[in-house]
């Protein structure tokens, strides 16, 4: 029987943020989390949204920050040209920006999300449209990710339907995003609630700059004009673009020295070792 064996239980962000705001699926997660041995939270802030819903004890509840391993720059390169190789492209696009269709001069902004309400891609699609219309400089937002939710997908391709300035691409293999990640001016968040973003994470370490919507699970470890730039309004977002001009390199070294110190795979693995293996 499962339930007869010893198991950790580890909070992604929607089943803490979202699913325990529904009855039945608060119940699942109660029956389940009072078997588990630990209930490892990525943050202290989710660790007590744990505390308020679960009433677990204190010894119970563990705060282990997730890694992610740092992405191979040359890879990446490689799995784009092999990607685009097999594209029916001309043999002259080189880059991702050329594959999707955007000038080399305009600048591209990327948006990687399984698409689904909670992710909000829509958010920010209206302000790219206007900025794109209005401005010498044009932006692009490249929404990236697989179809999670059909019915919300619907929704936003009818909002970018003949709109120039934003598209969507489906799911890429990951050396391939990263790769578009590195010609992009930043990786965009738009989500109304996270747990803690692996995406950003990963962007740190390739010292891709982050704008990210300033809610609680992006606070949890984004610092405002230290690590990212977060906005409340699709105005701020303009805003934080152009502040990013002066600031990127700033941005992204204290994000580097950031993930490298508090998000190692080594970090993460001593942590579980002492759990499982007092």
């Amino acid at each position: 029987n499962f339930f007869h064996t010893s198991y950790i239980i580890i909070f992604g962000g929607t089943d803490i943020n979202e699913h325990v705001q529904q009855a039945d699926k608060l119940q699942i997660m109660q029956n389940v989390c009072d078997r588990a041995t630990f209930l490892v939270c990525f943050t202290d802030a989710i660790r007590d949204r744990a505390k308020q819903y679960f009433k677990s004890p204190e010894n119970k509840l563990k705060v282990i920050s997730p890694s992610v391993v740092p992405p191979n720059e040359e890879k990446a390169k490689k799995a784009l040209r092999q990607f685009l190789a097999h594209q029916e492209v001309p043999e002259t696009t080189k880059t991702f920006k050329a594959y999707m269709g955007i000038p080399s001069e305009d600048k591209m902004f990327i948006l990687p999300c399984g698409i689904r309400a909670v992710k909000d891609p829509m958010f920010l699609v209206d302000s790219f449209v206007q900025q794109f219309q209005c401005a010498t400089e044009r932006w692009h937002l490249v929404i990236i990710g697989p179809v999670l939710d059909k019915e919300y997908f619907d929704r936003l391709k009818e909002g970018m339907n003949g709109k120039r300035g934003v598209c969507y691409h489906p799911n890429l293999p990951q050396d391939v995003l990263f790769a578009a990640l590195m010609e992009s001016e930043a990786i965009v968040n738009s989500s109304v609630s996270e747990g803690l973003s692996n995406a950003l994470l990963e962007a740190m370490y390739l010292q891709v700059p982050i704008i990210a919507r300033n809610i609680e699970g992006n606070r949890n470890f984004l610092t405002h004009q230290q690590t990212a730039l977060l906005y409340d309004t699709a105005e701020d977002f303009c805003e934080c673009v152009v502040l990013l001009r002066e600031c990127k390199k700033r941005l992204t070294a204290n994000a580097l020295a950031y993930v490298t110190k508090n998000h190692s795979p080594e970090l993460e693995q001593s942590k579980y070792r002492a759990i499982c293996y007092p």
